[in-house]
Formats: C-alpha cells, structure tokens, sequence
C-alpha cells in the first residue's frame, strides 16, 4: 500500500514557517493595546471613584450645613415671633394706658368746663349786683 501525502495548501509550496511568529507578533500587540486601555480606563475609573468620593463628601458638608441653615432659620423665626409678641404686648399696654389716661383727661377737662361755668355765675352775679348798687 502507498501512502499520500495531501497538501491542504492550494499550491505545493510549503507553509511560510514566519506566518506563527507573525500572528504572535499581532497578539502580542493586541494584548499591550488591550493592556494599555485597561490601564487608561483603571485611571478613568480611579478618577471617577474619587469624584464620587469628593461628591459624597461635598453632599455630606452640604447636609451639615443645610441642617445649620435650617436650624439658623428656625431659630430666626422664632426670635422674630417673640419679638412680634412682645412688641404687641407692649402696644397693647400703652393703648390702653393712653385710654386710661384720655379717660383721665376727659374728666378733668369734664370738671374744669364745670368749675368755668361756676366761676362765670358768680363773676356775672357779682357784676350785677355791683350794677344794681
């Protein structure tokens, strides 16, 4: 029996014996540009876990101080209100002080428009009886 052999290359040239070193040489760089963009988005990602780290940060430092804001402003309000009352209270005494006192005066002025009408009887009976004299 004879054996064969069958060439599945479509001339009889033998293999280029360069062609493995050529495809690892392609891997090779692939693998190292792969590798480089892994390293370029490590770094992106890096960056971007420490903008989310200042964020959460600045979110908290934002809360705090929202809170203090908040605090300032209840605080503001509820000085503002006593003051309000207080103020009120204070008018409400020195209106009904000024009524006591326009009362007051009201009856004064109720007793000297009496004392006139009685001095002006008497001056006006004593003219007439120094007229009749």
């Amino acid at each position: 029996m004879t054996w064969r052999v069958i060439c599945a290359c479509p001339s009889d040239e033998a293999p280029d014996p360069a062609a493995p070193l050529a495809n690892a040489a392609k891997s090779a760089a692939y693998v190292a540009e792969t590798g480089s963009q892994s390293s370029d988005l490590r770094h992106e990602l890096d960056a971007a876990l420490a903008a989310l780290a200042a964020a959460e940060e600045t979110a908290k430092s934002n809360s705090g101080a929202a809170s203090e804001v908040r605090t300032l402003k209840d605080s503001m309000k509820e000085r503002v209100e006593f003051a309000v009352k207080d103020r009120l209270f204070a008018a409400d005494k020195r209106v009904a002080e000024l009524e006591v006192a326009a009362d007051a005066a009201a009856e004064a002025q109720g007793r000297a428009d009496a004392a006139l009408s009685e001095m002006r009887r008497l001056h006006e009976g004593r003219a007439v009886a120094t007229l009749r004299a």
